[in-house]
């Protein structure tokens, strides 16, 4: 019976797409993502090193959010949490598949990219992740697809040259308008190199992360970070290197000044702040906090939003500007006139990790709830923590203790949230038989042998 209820809702839903009002014409939409990138390594987000000149001048006349959240802290339920608006637990079959619609290759919820497609829109996609040319999901609602550039190598080093020539060679074949291009910088990710004119020292802003954390780590593992940032900062500095020529691209061919523009990332990366490299396994800020700067079309002057900003807004907010109405579509996230924003409402959101750690955040005040290992032969224990995000925002300070009545609330909003994944047979995007393939996520660290 509730496979069969399920079947039914997926029918029903899919109406939705042809149920908005028909679009007359609307702004080109570029949607720029770096893979892994922190805003804390930004000059226009207070970076002391010149890693991002191009990123800053194009913040300078856009709109900078100061505190945007993503939604997942690894890139395939972030990615799809922001082009479906909808959860990441949402998303989610009872297998750990995504959500798909029955007798096809498509997820059951729409995405950014096939509306803006039913409304007229040519849709493109550049990507040097490897994992987003695996099904399904993905490639859904793109007339055009292309992952050239992450097979570039195995590990991805050096994409963004490739990355960006291909964007460049697919603007000159979209003549009609409006587009929609999505573009996927991958040099950000680990695992990071040194690039040759791209190499900055060490940062007196990152004092204070490392001295918070030193007595955690021995010294030869400090130093083995300052190496690890140093590197972080040259593929960052490496990919703005590319983004410049792009938006240089863009101005060339008389694109620039009236589309709709949007820089983010999918996630940040840890560097020992809570143990450990990298991401996917834990929902702390700085593998959570992202960049956003949005370039509204004749936007020249640049402005800066305040407040926490969840990703899960977004696709809904860009359809607005691009008067689509999304009602219909079911998406979760609130469409805000972005346009019109001085700073962003606080509200409940929450984040999510393939470990079913999740985490609430309300105001000030963060939660962080799920399973972590117990003693050998004992059962995994429940993790809990609460931060209070204004006066603590390295989160060091654990204050479960302390503040029960807070941690009572977080957990009865939490309980609210919980979905129970559907029966319906899902596919694990993961699940490939291509060696070479497989040898590469390996590499970026999504899979371990």
């Amino acid at each position: 019976m509730r496979n069969k209820i399920f079947r039914i809702c997926c029918l029903l839903l899919l109406p939705a797409l042809s149920a908005v009002p028909t679009l007359g014409t609307g702004p080109n939409i570029i949607f720029i993502m770096v893979d892994a990138l922190r805003p804390d390594h930004l000059g226009c987000y207070g970076y002391d090193l010149p890693t991002t000149p191009n990123i800053d001048r194009f913040a300078a006349e856009s709109t900078r959010f100061e505190h945007a959240v993503a939604q997942s802290s690894w890139t395939l339920w972030s990615l799809e949490s922001i082009m479906t608006s909808r959860y990441p637990n949402v998303l989610l079959a009872a297998n750990e598949g995504l959500k798909m619609r029955p007798g096809t290759e498509l997820l059951l919820y729409p995405t950014l990219a096939e509306v803006l497609k039913n409304q007229g829109y040519s849709t493109s996609a550049v990507v040097a992740n490897p994992l987003l040319g695996i099904e399904p999901g993905f490639k859904q609602g793109y007339d055009s697809f292309d992952n050239a550039p992450a097979k570039v190598n195995m590990d991805c080093r050096e994409t963004s040259p490739s990355v960006t020539e291909h964007a460049i060679a697919r603007l000159k074949e979209v003549r009609e308008k409006p587009f929609f291009l999505f573009l996927l910088y991958m040099d950000a990710h680990a695992p990071y190199y040194t690039n040759q004119g791209f190499i900055f020292g060490d940062s007196a802003k990152d004092r204070t992360i490392r001295d918070a954390i030193a007595a955690d780590h021995p010294p030869a593992r400090m130093v083995e970070r300052q190496e690890a940032l140093r590197e972080y900062d040259s593929e960052i500095g490496y990919t703005d290197h590319y983004l410049g020529l792009f938006f240089e691209e863009l101005k060339k061919q008389g694109l620039y000044d009236d589309a709709l523009i949007v820089f983010f990332a999918d996630h940040g990366e840890e560097f020992l702040e809570h143990g450990g490299y990298g991401h996917m396994t834990t929902v702390y800020q700085e593998v959570l906090r992202v960049p956003l700067i949005v370039k509204f079309p004749g936007q020249q002057k640049g402005r800066v939003i305040a407040g926490t900003f969840p990703m899960l807004d977004l696709a809904p907010s860009v359809l607005l500007q691009a008067n689509i109405a999304a009602g219909a579509l079911g998406m979760q996230g609130k469409a805000i006139k972005l346009t019109a924003l001085l700073k962003c409402a606080e509200q409940p959101f929450f984040a999510f990790t393939q470990q079913r750690v999740q985490s609430i955040t309300n105001g000030q005040y963060k939660m962080i709830h799920g399973p972590c290992q117990g003693a050998p032969g004992e059962p995994p224990e429940v993790k809990l923590e609460l931060y209070d995000l204004a006066a603590d925002p390295l989160e060091r300070h654990n204050l479960v203790k302390e503040k029960p009545e807070v941690v009572a609330n977080l957990l009865a909003l939490l309980k609210e949230r919980e979905v129970q994944p559907t029966t319906a047979e899902g596919k694990n995007p993961l699940a490939t038989t291509d060696a070479e393939l497989l040898k590469q996520l390996e590499a970026l660290g999504y899979i371990n042998k």
